[in-house]
């Protein structure tokens, strides 16, 4: 790729250079966001249910 945009002209090259950055730093802070965030389980722990007691009466 470094080939090819040295073949461009020097405007080009300024403006290639200038994306780059710009998709690497909305990257960085991208990732910075998701650091500070509280992660979340995947998946969660199964949880434990009771079951409502039940009498038996004979008849």
């Amino acid at each position: 790729m470094v080939m090819t945009v040295n073949t461009f002209p020097p405007d080009l090259i300024i403006e290639v250079k200038s994306r780059i950055y710009k998709v690497v730093n909305d990257l960085e802070l991208r990732s910075l966001t998701m650091k500070q965030q509280p992660q979340l389980p995947l998946t969660q722990q199964p949880q434990q249910y009771s079951r409502p007691s039940t009498s038996h009466s004979h008849v």
